[in-house]
């Protein structure tokens, strides 16, 4: 199978939907399909079976990691002599929309994922006005599409809610190896000062829309019990580093950590606390979880659904900082629920295997494909058996299935 992919990211471990599209590249090239893959942000490399095209681009003025592609016609010069099978639109930007055109004009099937909570970053960034107009083109747009791919139910009920008709799960997996308690490290724990403390992590970019001013509350809420038995660590970079290092004098920065680095850092904590209100998975409570870290999550955005199916910690509503101290409070006095939550979660952990988890969206990928060239076929003469056979694996595959979609 040929897959074109058009993402926002390619960047390794720069966010979750980078890590994301990096495990599908990975699994799809083991099962010897081939790839082009077009982003403003590409981490350079080269793999038998993957192209790659670096798109043209411009940093965003209040988000400069991230950059706005522009229209690119040697991309679609590529997709011309790629001839791809299916088309991955993984952010649904200007080039997005234009890629999604020219999938609609050379008649191929068109896949968007769903991975960004975009009400919650228009709030951040002041323009939430936008959000009455956002939603009936984000429909509009991913309705023109054969399916769309969430992370979490939570996700696909509300895009249903909105309008979208055709909505599927497509979870994400954890690397094992990586992270694992295994991996725990007693020199990084001096290094913390941290040997005999319970240690406090977060994991991610430091910017206030992960949930940072409560962060702050919960850590002058302890400050007292800094130099006994309590750490604060954050893994990350971002704007706002040196506010928080004013802010929380006694905690250790980090700034980002990849491969080895990261899993022995979220080995070495005891506990993930996540206040974030704007994630549509939140792929680092699964990575706590594997690394035998109870978490304690908001009762907005994704996290909480991860927390739900795996038991391994606590949901606070986000607003109230007397939850928040409390449930950090369980983990730190409380040792036989702080184990039942590390138990909880590291069996959870288990089942979130990458592989499985792509298998399962590149069968549907590979079935797709299949009923787009065989609509097609139908338009000429077709031996019956065959017709028959089509209709039966369609049964079989797709309960569900909406011929209204193609």
């Amino acid at each position: 199978m040929r897959v074109a992919i058009y993402s926002g990211t390619f960047k390794k471990n720069q966010d979750g939907v980078a890590r994301a599209t990096y495990e599908l590249v990975n699994s799809l090239l083991e099962g010897h399909h081939r790839i082009l893959l077009g982003a403003p942000l590409i981490t350079p490399q080269h793999r038998a079976g993957l192209e790659l095209v670096l798109i043209p681009s411009f940093p965003f003025k209040f988000y400069p990691d991230y950059r706005f592609a522009l229209p690119y016609y040697k991309f679609y010069r590529k997709l011309d002599e790629f001839q791809p099978d299916i088309i991955h639109i993984a952010t649904p930007d200007l080039m997005g929309l234009i890629t999604l055109v020219y999938a609609k004009r050379r008649n191929i099937p068109v896949i968007f994922i769903h991975h960004t909570d975009f009400q919650s970053y228009m709030k951040y960034f002041q323009v939430d006005w936008l959000v009455k107009t956002m939603w009936p083109a984000m429909v509009a747009v991913y309705n023109k599409a054969l399916n769309v791919f969430a992370p979490t139910q939570k996700y696909v009920d509300l895009l249903h809610r909105k309008g979208v008709k055709h909505v599927d799960i497509w979870s994400r997996g954890i690397d094992r190896k990586q992270f694992n308690p295994k991996n725990r490290s007693k020199e990084l724990r001096k290094a913390w000062n941290a040997e005999n403390k319970k240690v406090f992590l977060f994991v991610g970019r430091l910017v206030w829309y992960k949930g940072l001013r409560t962060f702050i509350k919960i850590y002058k809420q302890f400050e007292n019990r800094l130099d006994k038995d309590m750490a604060f660590v954050l893994i990350g970079d971002g704007p706002i580093r040196a506010t928080l290092q004013a802010e929380m004098p006694k905690a250790i920065f980090t700034g980002y950590l990849h491969g080895e680095k990261l899993g022995q850092a979220y080995a070495s904590a005891d506990v993930l606390l996540f206040p974030s209100t704007t994630e549509t998975f939140g792929q680092v409570i699964q990575e706590a979880l594997a690394s035998g870290l109870p978490v304690i999550v908001s009762d907005k955005g994704g996290c909480q659904e991860i927390v739900n199916q795996s038991k391994g910690g606590i949901i606070v509503p986000w607003k109230n900082l007397s939850l928040w101290k409390e449930a950090c409070e369980v983990m730190l006095f409380d040792e036989i629920q702080y184990h039942k939550y590390r138990e909880s979660g590291l069996k959870y952990a288990e089942s979130r295997n990458w592989k499985k988890l792509n298998e399962q969206l590149i069968q549907k990928y590979q079935n797709y494909a299949f009923l787009w060239n065989q609509k097609q076929r139908f338009n000429y003469p077709v031996p019956i058996q065959e017709k028959i056979d089509f209709i039966r694996c369609v049964a079989e595959d797709f309960s569900r299935w909406s011929f209204s979609r193609i």
